[in-house]
């Protein structure tokens, strides 16, 4: 079970880091989005 603990909380440590690095891609680019918007805009 301590050897299976490990991998699993491995793969949950990786997957976290993965969905942090897609969240500020997605959050850059909404950024991008609306800081272009206003820009047209005025």
């Amino acid at each position: 079970m301590g050897l299976f603990g490990l991998f699993s909380r491995k793969k949950k440590e990786e997957l976290n880091e993965g969905l942090a690095k897609s969240k500020e891609s997605v959050f850059s680019k909404i950024a991008r989005a609306v800081a272009g918007r206003s820009t047209i805009d005025d």
